[in-house]
């Protein structure tokens, strides 16, 4: 017989078993109890919360119209240009969707910036390297970018 202190703790593993299964159904319990107390949100709270998702779309479409501007020339050609245009469409399309009933948005603004950067961007000859790409773009580039602070600025980002 082997001595107790070699032997499989098959109790100690039952007993470890029995007191994740009871912290997990008492955690999945109070869980919902603790969403109970606080789940709505006041109208300032949501309107505050709003405020930063629109914040927050917004960096997020300033930094990629950033990374537009600052394609490397040896690395990039038009084909980068139209797939960072592509992301800077996206964000846009999350951005109109976060400031809808927010007026002051300047989501206008930013929207016809871009229009004027697509635009742009689609009459670039398929040659062309970034580098010629970034100086024929950046003044619709920075019309976009003071479109953007803009925004930031009315929103008080």
């Amino acid at each position: 017989m082997r001595p107790p202190l070699l032997r499989p703790a098959r109790r100690s593993r039952r007993a470890i078993r029995r007191l994740f299964l009871s912290a997990g159904l008492l955690a999945t319990g109070a869980l919902p109890l603790a969403g109970c107390a606080g789940a709505e949100r006041s109208p300032r709270e949501a309107a505050a919360a709003a405020v930063l998702s629109l914040c927050e779309d917004l960096g997020t479409l300033r930094a990629d119209t950033g990374r537009l501007a600052g394609l490397d020339s040896r690395r990039s050609g038009v084909y980068d240009v139209r797939d960072l245009r592509q992301v800077v469409a996206d964000d846009l399309e999350v951005l109109r969707t976060s400031a809808r009933g927010n007026d002051r948005s300047g989501v206008r603004a930013v929207s016809e910036a871009y229009d004027g950067l697509h635009t742009a961007v689609d009459q670039l000859p398929h040659d062309i390297t970034a580098d010629r790409a970034a100086r024929r773009l950046m003044p619709r580039l920075e019309a976009l970018d003071r479109a953007i602070a803009g925004s930031q600025a009315s929103v008080r980002c």
